[in-house]
């Protein structure tokens, strides 16, 4: 992992993922931004060689919790739906 800024807040709720994106590079630097916001967190980091794939597509559930069959089971497979 390369470059870490952010803010943290109170951690004493387990910490919730709202939204991973990577916005474009405007600063000419070769590896990859990732930003990732939360409930009481917002973090960038630069993540040389780091692929995010997604292995299945996104569903509409009334929960923010995926039960292991929802996930498709654990898998470390290299390859994105299709």
């Amino acid at each position: 992992m390369g470059d870490l800024t952010g803010q943290l807040g109170p951690t004493s709720n387990p910490l919730e993922i709202v939204d991973l994106h990577r916005p474009p590079a405007t600063d000419g630097h070769p590896d990859p931004l990732w930003h990732l916001e939360g409930q009481q967190f917002d973090l960038r980091l630069r993540a040389p060689g780091y692929v995010q794939y997604v292995r299945r597509a996104p569903q509409h559930i009334s929960r923010q919790t995926l039960t292991l069959g929802q996930r498709g089971g654990v898998s470390l497979a290299e390859e994105p739906f299709a």
